[in-house]
């Protein structure tokens, strides 16, 4: 979390005490909030920073599930290259452009490079606030465009050119 919280530095204030994760096979029941049922310990990053994500977004997450799947992977996977990952993907001239849906649709190795790659280079180049501003307005209902034009200061086809030569550079 602490990787979230350079980001949403409020974040701490909206999550309770202490979450707790029973690894088991799922029950019928509900649990409350701050509880959570996992099949492996594997899972417990990724559960913590989607649940730490839902608790900023009370109204619901961003519609623009590449954003939503990247920032999870990057808070949960600091070490993960996603940017050598994303250099094979544009090598097999495999890269789908951003402004499709890739999730559930495409194989999930390189829906994940790309979705990790563009969260990675959006902090890199633009910081995190930035990332934060772009984040809320896709929240607030803006499409990706106008996310990038308003936060950004660019077009969302520009970004993703410029993020594409970005993966190129040795």
């Amino acid at each position: 979390l602490t990787r979230a919280a350079t980001i949403w530095p409020e974040l701490p204030a909206f999550l309770p005490e202490c979450l707790v994760f029973y690894i088991a096979e799922t029950p019928e029941a509900s649990t409350p909030w701050g509880v959570a049922w996992v099949r492996s310990a594997q899972e417990i990053p990724e559960i913590c920073a989607r649940l730490s994500l839902e608790a900023l977004s009370p109204l619901g997450l961003p519609a623009f599930s590449t954003l939503v799947e990247g920032v999870l992977l990057w808070l949960t996977q600091p070490t993960r290259d996603f940017r050598a990952e994303a250099k094979e993907v544009l090598k097999e001239n495999r890269w789908v452009s951003l402004t499709q849906n890739l999730f559930g649709v495409y194989p999930r190795w390189l829906v994940e490079a790309e979705a990790g790659v563009f969260v990675k280079f959006v902090v890199e180049t633009y910081g995190p606030q930035r990332l934060r501003a772009f984040w809320q307005a896709t929240e607030e209902g803006a499409s990706p465009f106008r996310a990038a034009e308003t936060c950004l200061g660019t077009s969302f086809s520009t970004l993703e050119e410029e993020l594409v030569a970005w993966i190129k550079q040795p």
